[in-house]
């Protein structure tokens, strides 16, 4: 999953950007002792006796500045990487969003995860078969090693807009459809929670139409990371790799074990597949009150959602 300079805030380019300009400086010292270098074992094939000497010490001096040089300009690409790192979102090839890492809270593993969202008008824009779906989830990175997701879609199979639920432990089953009513504008909410011996819950609300559907599954996989995410993926008899204009989606009141996640910036997920020149989703920085945030199609990042 690369990390992105473009997307980054303004004050971090402008660390980056400055970080930068010291690597270029050291680099232009390093060429200066280079030539210097050159021009000592140049007159050493004339010297003798102590001057000979003497210049094999001053390029002995030379060989330790560039190496003190080298190693300062190797702290310093370090230091880029941990902003991108830290910083700077990622981009994916299908998905947006929000993506968690265990570690960043603490803890080895995640146990819960929960969030609000509201199911997105969708347009046609000429393709008879458009996908995406909006989703909770734990899982290994980018999904290996398994993921426990539950979530709804917007999709045009053949023209026609469809909307439905869903949940799947994804490396060990197929998706598992929830014969419910899912409809523009109904509020959902989902919840996913471990209770024990690799058994865990999954709860999904209509809060609108006023269903509510839970089942309990055995999930062996990783739990190291916590995804909320818009994705392209092919949920139903679609194989589309064309992602459905859904226009925004806002995920709220989101839930990691049971606390308020805190979504920090370089935790967003831009979705852009190969060839890597198309951003398709982009995220918005996190709310005020850190617990949601929301994904617009296409490559305009929106405006954080009120809290």
């Amino acid at each position: 999953m690369p990390f992105t300079y473009n997307d980054c805030d303004t004050e971090t380019k402008r660390q980056i950007d400055a970080i930068n300009k010291s690597i270029q400086k050291i680099n232009e010292e390093i060429n200066f002792i280079e030539i210097e270098r050159r021009a000592f074992a140049n007159d050493m094939r004339e010297a003798v006796g102590h001057e000979k000497e003497y210049i094999g010490r001053e390029i002995s001096k030379l060989f330790d500045k560039e190496n003190v040089l080298r190693t300062k300009a190797n702290d310093l690409f370090n230091e880029i990487n941990q902003l991108l790192f830290n910083m700077c979102p990622r981009h994916e090839w299908i998905w947006s969003g929000y993506y968690l890492n265990a570690t960043t809270y603490g803890a080895q593993g995640f146990n819960m995860i929960a969030a609000q969202w509201q199911v997105p008008n969708i347009t046609f824009t000429g393709s008879n078969d458009t996908q995406s779906a909006f989703w909770i989830g734990i899982s290994g990175e980018s999904g290996n090693n398994g993921l426990i997701q539950i979530g709804t879609d917007a999709q045009f199979i053949s023209g026609k807009p469809v909307f439905q639920a869903w949940f799947q432990l994804y490396g060990f089953s197929a998706p598992h459809f929830v014969q419910k009513p899912v409809q523009p504008g109904n509020i959902m909410r989902a919840h996913i929670r471990e209770l024990r011996n690799n058994r865990w819950q999954l709860n999904l609300r209509n809060r609108t139409l006023g269903w509510g559907y839970t089942t309990i599954q055995t999930y062996t996989g990783d739990k190291k990371f916590a995804e909320f995410i818009v994705e392209m993926a092919p949920y139903g008899p679609t194989t589309s790799k064309i992602l459905t204009n859904f226009g925004h989606v806002t995920f709220n009141n989101c839930r990691v074990n049971g606390m308020n996640p805190r979504f920090s910036s370089f935790q967003r997920v831009a979705m852009i597949p190969p060839p890597y020149t198309l951003q398709l989703a982009t995220p918005s920085e996190p709310s005020n009150d850190g617990d949601g945030f929301t994904v617009a199609f296409g490559d305009q990042k929106p405006a954080s959602p009120p809290n």
